[in-house]
């Protein structure tokens, strides 16, 4: 028996179909579990300690947790292209614009020091000599890539650029926090 709100992806079953363009997994249609038969490799339960194997579970099993792997399976291709359109969007922003046009724009900013505290994640950036200039698309929550005019922007390769979220922007430093643990 399914708990709550996935009832509805079991009594489904068969009617899920995955879209055309679906990547995830290699080509075609979702491949579904087959009654009798388990994904490969080691099978583990969600306890209230967390994730353990069946065995350290006692016998424990989900049957519902095969209906739920294809829930997720069927939007994990949307998913990854929604995030490679993004990405995408940001290179063609950052790429086909010149730094003034970025500062212009409010899209960018260059020219900042920096000061990284490792032990916190936290990263705080200043103009040196200079105000800062109104940021439209740099805000509060917001995650921004960080990276040296050197060295361009380059998503793959974090000696190049990072990624870190705004904590704060005050007139005269931007504060950001990030899970890497060292500037580009």
């Amino acid at each position: 028996p399914l708990q709550g709100g996935y009832r509805w992806i079991a009594e489904a079953a068969g009617d899920l179909v995955a879209h055309p363009t679906r990547v995830s997994g290699g080509p075609g249609p979702a491949k579904t579990v087959e009654e009798g038969e388990s994904d490969a490799g080691t099978q583990f339960v969600l306890t209230p300690y967390g994730w353990r194997t069946v065995e350290q579970a006692g016998g424990l099993t989900q049957e519902w947790r095969a209906s739920l792997d294809a829930y997720v399976r069927h939007f994990t291709a949307s998913l990854e292209m929604e995030r490679a359109a993004e990405t995408e969007a940001v290179l063609e922003k950052v790429q086909k614009r010149s730094l003034r046009q970025l500062q212009d724009e409010g899209i960018g900013i260059a020219g900042l020091e920096a000061e990284f505290d490792a032990i916190n994640g936290r990263i705080t950036l200043w103009p040196e000599g200079w105000r800062l200039p109104f940021l439209s698309d740099i805000k509060w929550g917001r995650h921004v890539l960080l990276s040296t005019v050197a060295g361009g922007v380059d998503l793959d390769n974090a000696q190049k650029t990072i990624m870190a979220e705004v904590q704060s922007i005050m007139r005269d430093c931007i504060t950001l926090v990030t899970e890497f643990e060292r500037l580009p």
